[in-house]
């Protein structure tokens, strides 16, 4: 390839806005930033420049693009509206995904590309400004070790996250010479493998005694204890997440996975939201009536009628709502299904079309993170500790670390009996039962913070007792193709994945194929700015 088209896709990568810099729906770039020499003059510009990454990262996994992609591809929310690419992702039949560099809804794919690479090009030049000798803080103290930690970890979860959801990508290692460096594609699993590797090295920078600043993850003065804790449960979701199919999951190296967790995090994960630079869009997005609902495929499993069992055996084109007979309190208030849960409002209105289809109403609305809106304050979760507890009940039921059927049971009770109040299980059920269980209360604890389609996809067509544990509609992508600017800037053909019938998609329960509606606002009219608040909460739904 010529050299002088690799460089200029490095730089496109490598988009090293180091002050901080926004990117917006209207795909404004600079293109002319300052170089890193001229921004990184002191200690302090190093720090802020380090200690502003993840919450771009933050931004990349939960930001509009690919937040809204991301939870209606998981059967999390359900939604007709175009906005962020949900209804072309969301249709049934299933249809491959647009990647053209012209597609009005592409930021889904490029956002998470681009603003990782951003999150690993921050951390990388704070990491060679230590390398070549800076030193920050008081003598004595140990800000450069907790600088050098936290960078170091902000480029394992930026490398990490891109191998977990495209299907190749880049790696980027601190101490490169852009000019002299000529990255090639590698598989998604060995970027992930140099976002475990950058973590592994976080938690040996570690073992430095310091507590993170408030304003690095808003709200957390995490000790270097407690960073390390979160780069071992970081592991540990990633080792999970690159299985992208039922057959690999079952091969991951599983005892290692329940290492990670047992060293990992004790308590629930995330920021303080402070209704201005720090709010997660998803959850925020997610108490507009009208806007999401809760899809029939995330609380159905709880229904002790037919209702969702008759809604799956109905053709997509003809499903509609149903009411849910649950014995989960998080679902309903009681078993009449038509009262509110803790963490979900029933509605009888529909705020779908029909006409884009009867299969995206609901009954039911999340309503768990109600307290974000209008003002997004508050606790704005991104790990819950249910998380890696519902990992080590996998463990153990696939047979791992030493746990029985029983011991997954009581991981499972934790929150199945503790806040849906449903009966306890004891491990003498079914494998059916006991996987349908934890399938269940992992989607339900852990809604809306990014991770149900990286379970999903690689839980599609799992069998146990001879019957699907956990129904995922097929032709579902297994993963994003890298996005058609970077391609063809690259002078590479363009692809992608998806569709009915078409390799590298979820096996499932529909069939049948549409053509691509692309259809689209021409511009995405109330962004300026990606971080101005005020703009992104306006968004038109079409």
């Amino acid at each position: 390839m010529n050299n002088h088209f690799k460089l200029f896709a490095i730089m496109l990568i490598i988009v090293s806005l180091t002050v901080g810099g926004c990117t917006t729906d209207m795909d404004i770039r600079n293109d002319n930033n300052p170089d890193t020499k001229r921004v990184l003059v002191t200690p302090a510009d190093v720090e802020n420049l380090i200690g502003s990454a993840f919450r771009l990262y933050m931004f990349a996994q939960y930001g509009h693009s690919p937040g809204r992609a991301l939870t209606v591809l998981g059967d999390e929310m359900s939604s007709s509206w175009g906005n962020g690419g949900m209804r072309d992702l969301s249709e049934e039949p299933a249809k491959p995904i647009n990647n053209s560099s012209s597609y009005g809804y592409r930021r889904f794919m490029e956002d998470p590309w681009y603003d990782n690479y951003e999150v690993i090009s921050n951390a990388n030049d704070g990491i060679n400004a230590i390398l070549g000798g800076l030193e920050i803080g008081e003598d004595g103290s140990t800000d450069t070790e907790r600088a050098h930690a936290y960078a170091k970890m902000c480029q394992g979860l930026a490398h990490g996250y891109v191998g977990i959801l495209f299907d190749k990508g880049f790696i980027f290692p601190e101490g490169i010479e852009l000019t002299a460096y000529s990255p090639e594609f590698v598989t998604s699993n060995t970027v992930v493998d140099a976002g475990i590797a950058a973590l592994t090295e976080a938690i040996t920078l570690g073992s430095a005694d310091f507590t993170l600043p408030g304003d690095w993850i808003n709200g957390q003065e995490l000790t270097n204890e407690e960073l390390q804790q979160l780069c071992h449960s970081y592991i540990a979701r990633y080792m999970v997440f690159s299985a992208r199919t039922a057959a690999e999951r079952a091969a991951l190296d599983w005892t290692t996975i329940l290492s990670h967790v047992d060293a990992g995090i004790t308590e629930d994960f995330g920021f303080e939201g402070d209704d201005n630079l720090w709010w997660h869009p998803v959850q925020y997005q997610s108490n507009w009536n009208g806007w999401h609902l809760a899809d029939n495929h995330l609380h159905g499993p709880s229904d002790t009628s037919t209702n969702y069992a008759d809604w799956l055996d109905t053709p997509s084109e003809d499903q509609t709502h149903f009411i849910n007979f649950s014995t989960d309190r998080r679902v309903t208030g009681d078993e009449t299904g038509i009262t509110d849960g803790e963490y979900f409002y029933y509605q009888e209105a529909q705020s779908h079309y029909a006409s884009r289809g009867t299969y995206h109403w609901s009954r039911y609305r999340w309503q768990k993170y109600d307290y974000q809106y209008p003002s997004a304050y508050g606790f704005h979760p991104m790990m819950y500790k249910a998380e890696m507890d519902m990992l080590k009940a996998e463990a153990y039921l696939r047979g791992y670390g030493g746990g029985t059927n029983a011991d997954a049971a009581a991981l499972i009770n934790e929150t199945r009996v503790g806040t849906g109040q449903m009966p306890a299980l004891d491990g003498t059920e079914s494998d059916l039962e006991l996987w349908r269980a934890m399938c269940y209360e992992k989607r339900i604890e852990t809604t809306l913070t990014g991770i149900a389609w990286y379970d999903y996809r690689a839980w599609a067509g799992l069998e146990k007792d001879g019957e699907t544990v956990i129904h995922v509609p097929s032709g579902r992508p297994v993963y994003f193709p890298v996005p058609a600017r970077e391609l063809e800037i690259l002078l590479m053909d363009t692809y992608t994945f998806g569709g009915v019938g078409n390799a590298n998609t979820t096996p499932g329960i529909k069939s049948g194929s549409k053509v691509i509606d692309m259809e689209y606002i021409k511009q995405a009219k109330a962004y300026v700015d990606r971080y101005n608040k005020s703009n992104e909460k306006m968004e038109v739904k079409k």
